[in-house]
């Protein structure tokens, strides 16, 4: 058996040869492909995985954090009205009326932790131009927010030497707390238009608003209830359990 075979190798000429290295070379090679492009799915599906686990934990963030937009877009009427009467009063240099408030109402919970530049990529890869536009723009809103807190915070901070008699100010004080008043009005304006936009937005990309929320930190005597709550029932906002 081994002398046949010998002697059929040897009846081989070039070209078979030649013919036989480049099938035994194309069989590998297709092989080594093969391989290659199993494990560029595989990789692909994890990273897809990864990528859905990751907007899973920015749309919980998005719950809160989302909410708080809301929230503030439900206040800016009510804390705009309060801040122009400060600017009114302090200018005609009398005591602030009763019913004027000098701190800020309930703020929102949560920081958008999860939303970086890696994941606005990704968002970019996997989702339509859309849903990843709706993201960038909230985490756009989060981060300018998170930004401009400690500004906010001091302003308030301001607006309490208004509190005392007016009048004993003197000019730098006046300047102080009317500087602090339009650095706030500026810094809510076109907020009142948030509350429908911003949901709309959370809904799309499946996040989920949470009203209750909202009317737990409003309870009887919280600055700007009233309106917060009117508002909030005009957007009908469905619990995040389903039910109204």
């Amino acid at each position: 058996m081994f002398l046949a075979l010998k002697q059929s190798l040897k009846n081989i000429n070039g070209w078979k040869w030649a013919a036989l290295f480049l099938f035994e070379f194309v069989v590998v090679l297709l092989g080594v492909l093969a391989a290659q492009m199993l494990q560029e799915r595989f990789q692909a599906q994890q990273q897809k995985a990864s990528f859905e686990a990751n907007r899973i934990a920015l749309n919980r963030q998005l719950d809160n954090v989302g909410t708080g937009f809301i929230q503030r877009g439900l206040q800016t009427q009510c804390v705009v009205k309060n801040l122009r009467r400060i600017v009114a009063t302090v200018e005609a240099g009398r005591a602030l009326p009763e019913g004027v408030f000098t701190t800020h109402p309930p703020k929102g919970a949560g920081e958008l932790t999860v939303w970086d530049s890696e994941l606005a990529a990704q968002t970019r890869k996997y989702l339509d131009d859309q849903d990843a536009g709706t993201y960038e723009f909230l985490g756009l809103i989060a981060g300018d927010l998170r930004s401009a807190a400690q500004r906010e915070e001091s302003d308030w901070a301001t607006l309490a030497l208004a509190n005392n008699n007016v009048s004993q100010l003197g000019d730098a004080g006046r300047t102080q707390v009317l500087l602090a008043a339009n650095n706030l009005l500026h810094a809510y304006e076109g907020w009142e238009r948030a509350p429908a936009t911003v949901a709309g937005l959370m809904q799309r990309v499946g996040a989920r608003p949470d009203p209750n929320q909202i009317r737990a930190v409003h309870p009887e005597g919280a600055l700007c209830r009233g309106p917060v709550l009117k508002g909030l029932e005009a957007l009908n906002l469905p619990a995040p359990d389903g039910g109204n």
